[in-house]
């Protein structure tokens, strides 16, 4: 429940807000004494919405309350003001937990008119909290909001309310003090939202709060905007601490960790959008300093990784999370550095693996295919002389496929001998061929086997790597062959 208005001092001491220094000082004595011998004390200005809210302990808290000025006004505005027949009519509704006609009472005394409308408003706005606190009511949000609104930008409400509280307090009240208290009543509203927030945890209350008031209360920095920051600034300081291209390579534990950080950051700024706290100051800041760190990994994978497509999904992240202009141009500035590479890449297939289409930064690993062409043809004595024109191109391969054809072809080419032996055992026991038969039988037959399982091993590859075979469609290579060029050494005269 909202704090704030169950430990309001005038609540806790069954009083008015009319009431005196000298009345406060008999109740709070008189509370304490009996509550040292177990007799719970009720008057008739309890509201029979809270149970168990007297003790020593909030006697005595009242009593420091209500002897600070400043503390004092605070208490005096958050609490029912109980002027009149209106006012002791609800009271007595609250009792027998008739809400509805309580706030109906009000609401159709505040219709009226009049100084007593701006009190009877009030009145109704804290009963509205209050009832928030045991019920999760958008329309009790909704008007609570709106009544506070209207109130607090209404300068005949402040003349009013400025005016009574004198007449209740002339020793102490002056205009300085209720000016200060104006100056910080939407943040003390704010914290009794927070306090709604808590209990329910539903962010409309800190959300609508905030479009009505675009004003952050202490327990609303507390609550929710420290533990979100401290969040995204362990993240922030983890994704800084992070070298990728130090090792020259990005591998699946450091993707797994990048991943991660961004998504607690981006979870705790989506969290910040539904409490209508994104576009705060404070945490523009702390956006702009998540941006740069993703952005500096986005630099480091391009420029020392070549990792131009993974650079600028880093930098989309990255343009979301900023929140100043600055920002936003330096990462605008990046990206069309970044597209232009890529569009660059793409106009050099040498630039990218062909089988998987990773990003390569050297040729150690590509494939080298021998070439020959036709020439020219003569005629000699002793026959016919052809010309041939040799060319050895290379095609473009990460490390990671090398391997993987490497693999494949050492399996399949297992696969053939030991078929091509099973085959020439099966075949040399049918014929009756004999141990030398048999092992001829069998060279053949596995010279056979690595053959065709040599093939069928180039054919086959993954969802991310390409088989060996796909060579035939690298556009050099496809260039080659319509320009009657033929795979393979120089055939001999």
């Amino acid at each position: 429940m909202s704090n704030t208005l169950k430990n309001n001092a005038y609540h806790i001491l069954g009083l008015s807000t009319t009431a005196s220094q000298k009345d406060i000082l008999k109740r709070s004595k008189e509370i304490i004494n009996r509550l040292k011998i177990n007799d719970l004390p009720e008057y008739d200005l309890d509201t029979g919405l809270f149970d168990n809210f007297r003790t020593e302990e909030s006697a005595k808290e009242a009593i420091q309350k209500l002897q600070t000025l400043k503390k004092r006004i605070k208490e005096y505005f958050f609490w029912f003001q109980v002027v009149d027949s209106v006012d002791e009519q609800v009271i007595g509704l609250l009792k027998i937990k008739d809400y509805f006609n309580a706030i109906r009472v009000w609401q159709n005394a505040a219709e009226k008119g009049g100084t007593k409308s701006y009190f009877y408003k009030k009145n109704l706005a804290i009963l509205y909290c209050l009832l928030l606190s045991f019920e999760d009511n958008k329309n009790y949000l909704q008007d609570s909001l709106e009544i506070w609104k209207n109130l607090i930008e209404s300068d005949k409400f402040w003349a009013s309310f400025e005016k009574t509280y004198k007449l209740h307090d002339e020793q102490t009240a002056s205009q300085e003090l209720v000016a200060d208290f104006k100056n910080h009543v939407v943040s003390y509203l704010s914290d009794i939202y927070a306090e709604l927030y808590q209990i329910h945890k539903n962010a409309d209350y800190i959300s609508r709060f905030q479009k009505y008031f675009s004003v952050k209360g202490e327990k609303v920095e507390k609550s929710v905007l420290e533990p979100a920051y401290q969040t995204i600034n362990n993240a922030v300081v983890g994704l800084e601490k992070m070298k990728i291209s130090e090792d020259g390579v990005i591998d699946k534990k450091e993707s797994r960790q990048l991943k991660k950080l961004i998504e607690i950051i981006q979870s705790e700024l989506n969290n910040l959008i539904d409490f209508g706290l994104y576009d705060d100051s404070q945490t523009k800041i702390m956006r702009d300093r998540a941006a740069e760190a993703i952005r500096k990994i986005s630099l480091d994978v391009h420029n020392n990784l070549n990792e131009r497509e993974m650079a600028l999904r880093l930098s989309n992240i990255a343009l979301k999370i900023s929140g100043m202009v600055g920002s936003r141009t330096q990462l605008e500035q990046d990206q069309e550095i970044i597209k232009q590479n890529i569009e660059e890449e793409k106009k050099n297939p040498m630039s990218r693996c062909w089988f998987c289409q990773n990003s390569l930064k050297d040729q150690g690993s590509s494939l080298s295919e021998k070439m020959y062409n036709i020439t020219r043809t003569e005629r000699t004595f002793s026959g016919q002389r052809i010309h041939y024109q040799m060319y050895e191109l290379t095609i473009p391969r990460c490390a990671r496929c090398a391997d993987f054809h490497r693999e494949n072809d050492s399996k399949f080419v297992k696969i053939g001998i030991g078929a091509g032996i099973v085959g020439g055992i099966v075949v040399s026991i049918m014929a009756d061929f004999g141990f030398w038969g048999l092992a001829i039988t069998s060279v053949i037959l596995a010279f056979i086997g690595i053959a065709i399982f040599d093939a069928i091993g180039k054919r086959r590859g993954t969802d991310t790597i390409k088989p060996e075979n796909y060579k035939k469609q690298f556009p050099y290579y496809k260039e080659l062959i319509a320009n009657g060029w033929q795979p393979g050494e120089k055939p001999s005269n």
